[in-house]
């Protein structure tokens, strides 16, 4: 099952499963909301799709309708589906049980599920239980031995179902980290997420097999050039001064496309990092550019946020680094944004497309 949701992770839900789709590897795919799941089959995703988050009642009919698959978390949906199962003219709706193992998210207690799956039996055809699952809380730290805890419950609960003959047919508790690091968690399924964009769950305790790379460059291009004296402050609140003569680069990007307000952050130019300076507007960014050498940096030159650049890198880890967060993160608040344009390997921008 490949995981596109919070739009493919910031690189582009549309494109992303229709990459993913046509994969024999990829037997499914699952969003976050049911409004991204109409919007696949809206493009002509035909796949089994799960929603993993939680959706309301009144979409249930166009759910079963398109074939969507929905996770069921809690007592009041148990009711809904009731309700759905009894209008004359439902149409068979696939859920998927989620059991709350230990991330005390969403999701029923172990003692809950054996009940509930007779309870839903009795809603056939109207309501077909297709799957059951459970979410890691740390398939990605050193010590694996609180995961390893969280699969004996999973794996005693699927045992318990099975010696009933309520298994559902499709069990599955490996996320991304659990799929690198726990075979004995694969199950039916794995869920693969963050390692089909090249992100490491933890660059440091579960890094990717080589030669897996980033998916995603970012690029945009100086828009203007000051040269700025010591002790010139710049920015809202002035919040930086030159600690040197310096030469500033304006980038046409800011916290609205993604970059965090504050925290620190690079790009290239040329190849050669330049750190970004002072606060980050809503849409404008200050890349100091004095070490960069002669030729001075000009407008029109681009800069990149993220991939490769004259041979040198910036990736995701080094990113999360700097800013003291995940990689995950770094991508998925990329907005699927007007301002943001994003090609597939072997496209082209539009033409005049600007800056960003």
């Amino acid at each position: 099952m490949a995981v596109v949701k919070a739009n493919a992770y910031g690189h582009g839900l549309e494109a992303t499963a229709g990459t993913l789709e046509p994969l024999d590897e990829v037997d499914a795919l699952a969003v976050s909301a049911f409004r991204e799941a109409t919007v696949l089959r809206d493009h002509g995703v035909r796949k089994a799709i799960l929603i993993l988050g939680p959706t309301v009642s009144n979409h249930y009919a166009r759910a079963a309708a398109e074939g969507l698959s929905l996770t069921i978390h809690q007592p009041r949906q148990i009711d809904e589906l009731a309700g759905y199962a009894h209008k004359a003219s439902a149409e068979a709706l696939s859920v998927h049980l989620k059991v709350d193992t230990g991330l005390h998210r969403l999701g029923f207690a172990p003692s809950e599920i054996p009940g509930l799956v007779e309870d839903l039996a009795n809603l056939q055809p109207s309501v077909k239980v297709s799957g059951l699952y459970s979410h890691f809380h740390s398939a990605d730290a050193a010590d694996l031995a609180s995961a390893k805890a969280q699969l004996d419950r999973f794996r005693s609960l699927v045992a318990d179902l099975e010696r009933r003959n309520l298994r559902p047919a499709l069990c599955h508790i490996a996320n991304t980290a659990a799929t690198l690091r726990m075979p004995n968690a694969h199950m039916d399924m794995v869920r693969v997420g963050g390692a089909l964009y090249g992100l490491n769950p933890s660059h440091k305790h579960c890094p990717l097999p080589e030669p897996i790379l980033p998916a995603l460059s970012w690029h945009t291009e100086v828009v203007q050039v000051h040269e700025v004296p010591t002790g010139a402050a710049l920015g809202y609140g002035h919040c930086w001064q030159a600690p040197r003569p310096s030469r500033i680069a304006v980038l046409p990007v800011g916290y609205a496309d993604g970059l965090p307000r504050n925290e620190p952050r690079e790009v290239l130019i040329r190849g050669q990092t330049a750190p970004l300076v002072g606060t980050r507007s809503m849409n404008m960014a200050f890349a100091d550019t004095t070490a960069i050498g002669n030729p001075p940096v000009q407008p029109g030159e681009r800069a990149t946020l993220m991939g490769t650049e004259g041979g040198n890198t910036l990736y995701c880890d080094r990113i999360a680094d700097l800013e003291g967060t995940i990689e995950y993160e770094v991508t998925a608040r990329i907005p699927a944004s007007h301002r943001i344009l994003r090609a597939c390997a072997g496209e082209s921008l539009p033409s005049g497309s600007g800056p960003l």
